[in-house]
């Protein structure tokens, strides 16, 4: 999610034609099943969640807590935890992971 956000983000702030961008990186090494299930639906504008952000943020909370007792730091779980709280925070936890493309919108 935190991938598919960036991509869409940087390649918007460069001025890439999404539609393009989406073509592109879905046909190659970096595709994946949610680019192409959520992709289209960026594209089009539909923010319809299928799992809300809000939920995901909980279940990365306990995952990271869970880690951080046992003795590890898993780095990528920290900063994926941080994401979703900056945007859930923003107002954005009702909306599904595509929600964290708002939150670089909100950025700039």
């Amino acid at each position: 999610a935190v991938a598919l956000a960036e991509a869409f983000a940087l390649a918007e702030k460069v001025g890439l034609d999404l539609n393009i961008m989406h073509q592109v990186v879905s046909s190659g090494a970096a595709g994946s099943w949610a680019l192409d299930n959520y992709g289209p639906r960026v594209l089009k504008g539909d923010l319809d969640p299928g799992f809300k952000l809000g939920m995901q943020q909980k279940d990365l909370r306990i995952a990271y807590e869970t880690a951080r007792q046992l003795g590890d730091e898993f780095k990528g779980t920290k900063l994926a935890y941080e994401l979703f709280t900056q945007a859930k925070e923003k107002g954005f936890g009702e909306l599904g992971s595509h929600g964290l493309i708002m939150l670089y919108k909100t950025k700039r």
